[in-house]
C-alpha cells in the first residue's frame, strides 16, 4: 500500500510554517496526489521505461536503435512488450514508414512522455544527491545488507 499523508490533519498551504518545502512552493500532498503519484510510479516500473524516454528524448528512433541505446542485450519480447506498454499509456507514438520496398517503424516521444522524463531525470539528481541512500537493490541477488 502506498504510504498516504497522516489522517485528520489539515494541508499545509505552500511558504506556511507546516509545508514540507516552502522554498520551491511544494505543499502537502492528500490522498488523491498520493493516488496519482503511484499511476506515474507504475508507469515508471517497467526496468527500461526510464532509459527509453531518455533515448527518445533526442528524437526519433527505431526498435533496433532504441535497443542497441539502452542495452544491446534486451530480448526482443521484452522490447516489443515495453514498446507497446509506453504506447498504450500515451508515452510515445508508434509510426510505420512504408517507402514501397520495406517498412520501418519510428518511435517518437509524446508531451506526456517529455513529462514523465523531467519526473525521472529529478529522480535521479536527487538519488545522486543522496549518497546515504543505497544505489544497489534492497532484496534479491546484490542485495544491501
Amino acid at each position: 500500500m502506498w504510504p498516504g499523508p497522516p489522517t485528520g490533519q489539515p494541508r499545509p498551504t505552500p511558504g506556511s510554517p507546516n509545508s514540507t518545502d516552502a522554498s520551491d512552493n511544494a505543499s502537502a500532498v492528500n490522498g488523491a496526489d498520493w493516488a496519482a503519484a503511484r499511476v506515474a510510479l507504475d508507469l515508471l516500473s517497467p526496468k527500461w521505461v526510464p532509459a527509453m524516454l531518455a533515448v527518445l528524448a533526442a528524437g526519433p528512433r527505431r526498435p533496433a536503435d532504441i535497443r542497441r541505446q539502452v542495452n544491446p542485450d534486451i530480448t526482443n519480447k521484452v522490447l516489443s512488450w515495453t514498446l507497446r506498454r509506453m504506447t498504450a499509456a500515451g508515452l510515445i507514438t508508434r509510426r510505420v514508414i512504408d517507402d514501397g520496398q520495406r517498412a520501418a517503424v519510428l518511435y517518437t516521444l509524446t508531451p506526456n512522455g517529455r513529462a514523465l522524463l523531467e519526473v525521472t531525470t529529478a529522480a535521479a539528481r536527487w538519488t545522486l544527491t543522496h549518497p546515504a541512500v543505497p544505489h544497489r537493490p534492497t532484496t534479491g541477488p546484490g542485495r544491501v545488507h
